[in-house]
């Protein structure tokens, strides 16, 4: 029945490929780390590459680097892995979802869903595909699948209830593998239905063996532990297969080229070349790790990609990187500079989420709002990894300063550490730090280390801002039930703007959540503090978690926490108060609760551990939008860290998939035109995005002016900011030059001089 039911799923025709759309523009940050990278593919006219579930093409006569994605001409998100047919001329694009695309090589997409959207109960995975004449075979976690590439259908479904390795044809041959290293075949022009009416036979040392055949009777088989060169001799009905291995190493793809075969052992950091027969070994070094493909119908030029980008070997000091993040660690922590107008994005240490990836020590990727760079700062000490990056409210420089597991805390400007707190200026702790600075700069600092005597302490702004203190400097505050634990966990710490109360949880095991606030003259040590294991609702619920992970004040002086069951809401000041009693938020009632941001309406930003991406009215009660991986461009429902951007109103989200950044569609007006600015500014070359103008008053008549004075454009904002996509009136791009950003509300006259100028580089 199973089978008869898939058959009718697969029997249907494939769909050309779309974008889902929702409301606010969407956009994804792909990721370049190399140590992720999964296939590179050299064709004739592009290179295509897949890395950290993105899929880079590199056009090779005009080297335009673009991303194929759901945001433009894919149907799907999580790319599994790519395959190229030579002989047609397209490419195949697996999902994790089981999903598949084929795009030619004019760029036609066509979607073929049917396996992703079976009902059955085995597994739909895609384990490997490979070609032969009209026939793509598409081996999957419940048997495989045949596609004809002439009309993109399917023409046959064998449901086996056995995980199939690889599929393909070698000769006349039809051969079916088994992880268990098992072989099966039959002839191709007489395929029995089920797999027990295949002969069958083990080949030595064939687990989880994907088949590459280069002739009609011997192919090249990837497998757990080499690479295998496997004969097959025909005796009527029966095949005898011989195998010999051809490299001890695992490895990670085998590629047609135009004198034979390409072999690649990534984390070896060497490829082999073969000839047409799989012969005549010979291997080629790298000093990193780097993927080479070399096209078959190509000028012979191997092409590469490593840490530095896209290379071919005919020119090997030029490379075409994409705008990507850099961190070779995973991204997770996240902090955005008003005062910059800069995204910082940080890997981390292990935090009760996801442990520390060996090797991702100390890395940073700053964004301007168009360019990602690397700015792993100079000056770095140790090996423990680092949290989140924080900014003096009152300091306008290129400066953060970040908490790290056991080396105290950085101050890092221009990407140089110029300060370490540690236990020559600080009551120090060696356990990380939950830091923040309270609207006045002054920086407060909380460890949660068990038998610690200074688990909370400030620095004053005039020291923080001298760089010059010392211990006696800071004020301790020996606030109860702070240092209980010994672990590294999520510590969650923020400061209410308006009241300057303090709210803290280390995150671990069930330990409380620990609120205080104390005399506004810090050499006076004096403070009260609230201590809760549990909060009690207003509907007379109790409030319990294991763990936490978010701990927010909005600017109503409302602290909003966030646990493993949940998030509660409650006025910062009113947890002194008998009878103090908190709200649910209702709509992640039973969620687990990562992150919690707080944009300019005071709405809330919520991110699950597994429900996607709420937006809450400034009250909490009410869903605004509920986005998921199902109903928008969100990578996974998983969300690790929001922050947002309240220059131009926009959010970003790290996902375990990568970044994204959400383009509400709502702004805020300013007052008057004291804070217009633009970026990313200067514009450079090779920008084509939009410039946002922001800091406008509602409803203003936006003039754009170059040096000469004359008007190349004029936009009317419908809230505080505008964009502008550096062209004229009539659509074209403008020469290089400084162009003067005029604004005035209806009525009103433009000033004489220009409240901020773009800086335009063609």
């Amino acid at each position: 029945m199973i089978k008869k039911s898939l058959i009718t799923l697969l029997a249907t025709l494939p769909m050309v490929a779309s974008a889902q759309q929702s409301e606010g523009k969407w956009v994804t940050h792909t990721r370049f780390a190399i140590t992720s990278t999964k296939n590179v593919i050299d064709t004739k006219d592009k290179v295509y590459n897949l890395v950290n579930n993105s899929l880079y093409s590199l056009d090779k006569n005009t080297k335009e680097l673009t991303v194929l994605s759901n945001q433009n001409s894919l149907s799907g998100t999580l790319i599994s892995n790519i395959y190229y047919n030579n002989d047609k001329k397209y490419l195949v694009v697996a999902y994790d979802d089981s999903n598949i695309d084929i795009v030619a090589d004019n760029g036609k997409v066509t979607n073929i869903p049917n396996i992703k959207d079976a009902v059955m109960t085995q597994s739909r995975v895609i384990n490997d595909i490979t070609f032969s004449g009209d026939k793509i075979f598409v081996a999957t976690g419940f048997g495989f699948v045949v596609i004809n590439d002439t009309n993109m259908q399917i023409t046959e479904t064998r449901v086996y209830s056995y995980n199939v390795s690889s599929v393909g044809e070698v000769g006349n041959w039809r051969v079916v593998f088994l992880p268990s290293g098992q072989v099966y075949y039959c002839p191709t022009n007489a395929v029995p239905e089920w797999l027990n009416g295949y002969k069958t036979t083990t080949i030595a040392d064939m687990q989880n063996g994907k088949v590459y055949a280069i002739n009609n009777n011997t192919m090249l088989v990837l497998q757990d532990k080499r690479l295998a060169k496997v004969t097959m001799e025909e005796n009527g009905d029966e095949v005898t297969f011989t195998s010999t291995s051809l490299v001890e190493a695992v490895p990670t793809n085998v590629q047609k080229t135009a004198t034979g075969y390409l072999a690649n052992f990534f984390a070896a950091k060497y490829y082999y070349t073969f000839d047409n027969d799989g012969a005549t070994p010979v291997k080629k070094t790298f000093s990193a790790q780097e993927l080479a493909s070399c096209a078959p119908d190509g000028d012979g030029a191997v092409w590469g990609v490593n840490e530095k980008g896209f290379h071919s070997s005919t020119a090997t000091d030029t490379y075409y990187k994409p705008e990507a993040v850099s961190l070779k660690g995973v991204p997770f922590w996240m902090g955005y500079n008003k005062i910059t107008h800069k995204l910082y994005l940080t890997a981390t240490s292990d935090n009760g989420v996801l442990p520390a990836l060996s090797g991702a020590i100390f890395e940073i990727d700053k964004f301007d709002g168009a360019s990602w760079v690397n700015a792993n700062p100079t000056g770095t000490s140790g090996s423990q990894g680092w949290y989140w990056p924080i900014f003096d409210p009152k300091d306008s420089t290129d400066t953060y300063y970040i908490s790290t597991r056991l080396n105290g805390q950085f101050k890092v400007t221009d990407n140089k550490v110029v300060k370490l707190l540690n236990n020559s200026n600080t009551p120090y702790v060696a356990r990380k730090a939950a830091i923040r600075f309270d609207k006045d700069g002054n920086l407060w600092m909380v460890h949660s280390s068990l038998s610690n005597t200074v688990p909370v302490k400030v620095l004053p702004h005039d020291k923080v801002y001298s760089g010059n203190f010392t211990t006696s400097d800071w004020t301790v505050y020996p606030v109860p039930d702070v240092a209980n634990t010994n672990s590294f966990k999520f510590n969650i710490f923020d400061i209410s703007n308006k009241s300057m109360t303090k709210s803290f949880c280390c995150g671990d095991y069930t330990c409380p959540i620990i609120i205080w606030r104390n005399n506004p003259d810090l050499s006076k040590p004096e403070f009260e503090s609230k201590s809760f294991s549990s909060l009690t609702a207003t509907d007379g619920s109790t409030c319990s978690w294991i763990y936490s992970y978010a701990m927010k004040a909005d600017l109503d002086d409302n602290i909003l926490f966030g646990y493993d069951k949940g998030l509660v809401m409650f006025k910062a000041t009113d947890a002194f108060n008998e009878g103090f009693a908190v709200e649910k938020v209702p709509a992640v009632e039973g969620s687990k609760i990562y992150a919690v941001e707080v944009d300019t309406l005071n709405r809330k930003w919520v991110g699950t551990g597994g429900d996607g991406l709420y937006l809450l009215s400034a009250d909490g009660k009410t869903v605004i939008s509920h986005y998921t991986s199902n109903n928008s461009p969100l990578l996974t429902n998983v969300i690790y860290q929001v922050c947002c951007n309240t220059d131009n109103n926009s959010v970003f989200v790290v996902t375990p998939l990568g970044v994204q950044q959400f383009f509400s569609d709502y702004s805020t007006s300013a007052e008057d035109y004291s804070n217009v600015y633009a970026y990313p500014n200067p514009v450079r070359p090779d920008f084509t995005g939009m410039v946002t103008i922001t800091g406008l008053m509602d409803n203003s008549n936006v003039v754009i002016k170059d040096a000469k004075g004359n008007v190349v454009k004029q936009i009317t904002s419908k809230g505080g900011y505008v964009i502008w996509d550096c062209c004229n009136a009539e659509g074209d791009r403008l020469p290089t030059g400084s162009y003067g950003v005029y604004a005035a509300q209806e009525g009103a006259e433009m000033p004489a001089e220009p409240y901020t100028k773009v800086m335009v580089i063609k």
